[in-house]
C-alpha cells in the first residue's frame, strides 16, 4: 500500500515555490503525494505549480475559491490526502532530503503516532525557539505526553508550538480535528493555528519520538502572514484569544485546570504589547461580546486571586464598542 504525505497551504508564494518543490522532489523517499492547497492566491503561485504537475504526477493542486486562512487550508489538504502519514511544511521553507525516509522508518518500526525533528534558520544558525533546540533522541508515551503539555514545555523543551516540524499519522491528525467543535473548525485563522493543533495532537496521541536531526530549514520571510500579523494588531489579538478560549474551555474541570489558568493569565498579562493592542480595538457588538465573555471566564474562575481579578477587569475595560 502506498504511503503518501505532504500537504502545503499556498498563498502568494511565487518567489519561493520552486525552491520548495525541489526540496520535496529531492527526498530519498520517492513514494509520496505532494498536495498544494492554493488559498486563492493573487500571484503566479498556482500557475508555477501547474507547470510542475505535468513533470511530476505526484503533485496535486487544490484551489480554494476564496481565501480560507492557513488553518483551514491545511486541514483541507489533510482531509484530501490518501496516505498513512502527513507532513505540513510551509512553501517558503525547505525540508531535508532524508527527513521523510527517516521519519517513516521510526514511525513504521515502532508505531509512533508522530515524529518531531529539529528546525534551523535558513542562514544555518540554530533557531532560539523551543522547536529548534537539540535533544537526545527519545520516545515519550502517555500519560507523560499529556503531562508535558502542561508542565514540561519550559523545563524540558519537549513541547513546542509548531506543526511544520512534525511527521504525523493521518488518523491522529483527524482525531485531533474531530475533537474541535464547529466554532474552532470553521474559524478563519492564520496565527496561533500551530499552537492550537499542537495542543490537540499532543493530547490525542499515544506516543511520539523526538529525533535529533535537522529536518526543516526555516527562512524568515518579511511578506509572510505571521510577520504581517505583528503589525495587524486586531487580527493577531483575535487569534490569541481564540487560542486562550480553547485551552481554558478544554482544561476546565481537569487536574490541570489550576496550573493552566495561571499559565494563561501570565500569557495574557505578561506584555505591554497585548495591553496596547487591546486598547486600540474598536469592536462591533458580536466582537465585543466575544472578548468580554473570555475575560468573564477568567474573572469568574475560582483559581484567579482577587488581585489578579482586578488586573483582568482593567484589561477588560480597554475593549470598546464601536458607535
Amino acid at each position: 500500500m502506498k504511503k503518501k504525505y505532504n500537504i502545503s497551504p499556498v498563498y502568494n508564494r511565487e518567489k519561493f515555490i520552486l525552491r520548495f518543490i525541489k526540496s520535496i522532489q529531492n527526498q530519498y523517499f520517492f513514494n509520496i503525494e505532494i498536495i498544494f492547497v492554493d488559498d486563492n492566491s493573487s500571484d503566479n503561485s498556482a500557475k508555477l505549480i501547474k507547470q510542475y504537475i505535468h513533470k511530476d504526477k505526484r503533485i496535486l493542486l487544490i484551489k480554494n475559491n476564496k481565501n480560507r486562512g492557513t488553518f483551514k487550508a491545511r486541514n483541507i489538504g489533510v482531509l484530501y490526502s490518501k496516505g498513512k502519514y502527513v507532513i505540513i511544511p510551509d512553501p517558503d521553507d525547505i525540508i531535508s532530503n532524508n527527513i521523510l525516509s527517516t521519519c517513516y522508518f521510526y514511525a513504521e518500526k515502532y508505531q509512533y503516532d508522530f515524529i518531531r525533528f529539529n528546525t534551523y534558520l535558513g542562514n544555518g544558525k540554530v533557531n532560539c525557539d523551543n522547536f529548534a533546540k537539540n535533544h537526545e533522541d527519545r520516545p515519550i508515551y502517555q500519560p507523560e505526553l499529556s503531562t508535558h503539555i502542561y508542565y514540561g514545555n519550559k523545563e524540558l523543551d519537549i513541547i513546542d508550538y509548531y506543526i511544520t516540524n512534525k511527521f504525523i499519522k493521518k488518523q491522529i491528525y483527524i482525531k485531533a480535528l474531530n475533537s474541535l467543535n464547529n466554532f474552532y473548525f470553521n474559524i478563519y485563522m492564520t496565527f496561533m493555528e500551530d499552537s492550537l493543533m499542537n495542543y490537540l495532537i499532543y493530547r490525542v496521541a499515544n506516543s511520539f519520538y523526538f529525533i535529533n536531526i535537522v529536518g526543516y530549514r526555516y527562512f524568515k520571510n518579511s511578506a509572510s502572514i505571521t510577520t504581517k500579523l505583528f503589525i495587524i494588531s486586531d487580527l493577531k489579538i483575535k487569534y490569541i484569544f481564540y487560542y486562550l478560549k480553547f485551552i481554558f474551555e478544554n482544561t476546565k474541570n481537569t487536574k490541570y485546570e489550576k496550573d493552566m489558568v495561571n499559565y494563561l493569565f501570565t500569557f495574557l498579562t505578561r506584555g505591554f504589547a497585548i495591553k496596547t493592542k487591546l486598547s486600540s480595538l474598536v469592536l462591533n457588538n458580536d466582537e465585543f461580546s466575544f472578548y468580554e465573555n473570555i475575560f468573564n471566564m477568567y474573572i469568574n474562575c475560582k483559581f484567579i486571586s482577587n488581585d489578579n481579578k482586578k488586573i483582568l477587569k482593567k484589561l477588560k475595560s480597554l475593549i470598546k464598542k464601536s458607535n
